[in-house]
């Protein structure tokens, strides 16, 4: 549609609100608007990739230059590194800036600059580095479109040179990207750490019951479509009353899942072994059931390693907690090295 079309269809949508007999119907307005592409959503405005030259990646305090994809973009290796879920996304948030944004990035990746050698090794590999965030009290499946259109926007001039690094729920929006329209001749290796493919049961009201505060805390922080999109699957018939028609219905197609490579934890619900620095979270491993151990607490581990699907690699790290398979922790980050050519 010509920019002139668009700008007489804008002009009529804003003055029909007005005119006489007719009731001002803000919400048919601005779908109107995103459909011709004249605005922008609030969850669009959220899932964003931003480069970083490797000159600042040592030190937070550089996150000012983090920058939006250049439309000259070296042939360089490219990792990008994605988020999981943040418990703090409300449903309806206002539209970010970018300084919001950068500062939401330096928020959700502090771990990576706070004496982390990983971005100086990862460096040293000849790796442009990528980072993407999005608004995750939002669907996974609306999420992963988005996610897909940046990576197409980013590097379509690539060729199999662009690795994904995605921790928890950011590894099910990469592989519902991997999952639209063809395969992306650009893309690697995807990498996933404590990645809920089944869900987990910390987000299905049925398992929840009977839970306590804890219980009534997880049922809070899942209240959004995001977190319901996390639902145990219920695959295996192991949790009865729980069900994820997002997941199930993706999860019907395993045809692209050999470039993905899953890391996955196997604790015990008593923790014990536990390898990981904050004993404090293992009092979330007491209410997983041995119907779901082993786990990383959060997890199950056949839903990490992707029970029933085809993924090329599993990796068990160990006895960490999910929180741990952030990249905070030596193990994870030795093996990504390993796995990053």
């Amino acid at each position: 549609m010509t920019l002139f079309l668009r700008s007489i269809l804008l002009i009529f949508t804003l003055n029909c609100s007005f005119l006489p007999g007719t009731s001002k119907d803000e919400n048919k307005n601005f779908d109107l608007l995103l459909l011709l592409g004249l605005v922008q959503s609030v969850e669009d405005s959220y899932a964003r990739l931003f480069y970083m030259s490797p000159l600042f990646l040592s030190n937070s305090d550089n996150l000012i230059y983090l920058q939006a994809p250049s439309e000259q973009i070296s042939s360089k290796k490219k990792l990008v590194i994605i988020h999981g879920w943040n418990t703090q996304d409300p449903e309806n948030p206002g539209t970010p800036s970018d300084d919001d944004l950068k500062r939401r990035i330096r928020t959700t990746y502090s771990h990576l600059f706070s004496g982390s050698t990983l971005l100086e090794s990862i460096n040293l590999k000849n790796y442009d580095v990528y980072f993407f965030t999005y608004l995750t009290s939002k669907s996974i499946e609306s999420n992963g479109i988005r996610l897909r259109s940046q990576l197409d926007s980013a590097f379509a001039g690539q060729n199999n040179n662009v690795y994904i690094f995605a921790h928890s729920m950011g590894g099910l929006i990469t592989r519902i990207a991997l999952y639209q329209g063809s395969v992306p001749s650009y893309l690697s290796k995807i990498i996933t750490s404590g990645t809920p493919y089944h869900g987990s049961p910390w987000a299905s009201s049925a398992f929840l019951e009977n839970k306590s505060i804890l219980g009534d805390l997880a049922a809070y922080l899942s209240n959004t479509t995001g977190g319901q999109n996390l639902s145990w699957d219920n695959y295996d018939f192991s949790l009865s009353g729980s069900s994820n028609e997002v997941l199930t219905r993706y999860n019907s197609n395993t045809s692209r899942d050999g470039i993905i490579t899953a890391y996955y934890n196997s604790l015990e619900s008593n923790g014990a072994g536990y390898e990981g620095s904050d004993t404090s979270l293992l009092h979330v491993c007491l209410l997983i059931t041995s119907k779901f151990s082993p786990s990383d607490c959060i997890v199950p581990s056949r839903s990490a390693a992707f029970f029933g699907g085809s993924l090329s690699l599993t990796r068990d790290l160990g006895k960490l907690h999910h929180v741990d398979m952030n990249l905070r922790h030596s193990t994870v980050n030795n093996t990504l090295l390993i796995d990053l050519p």
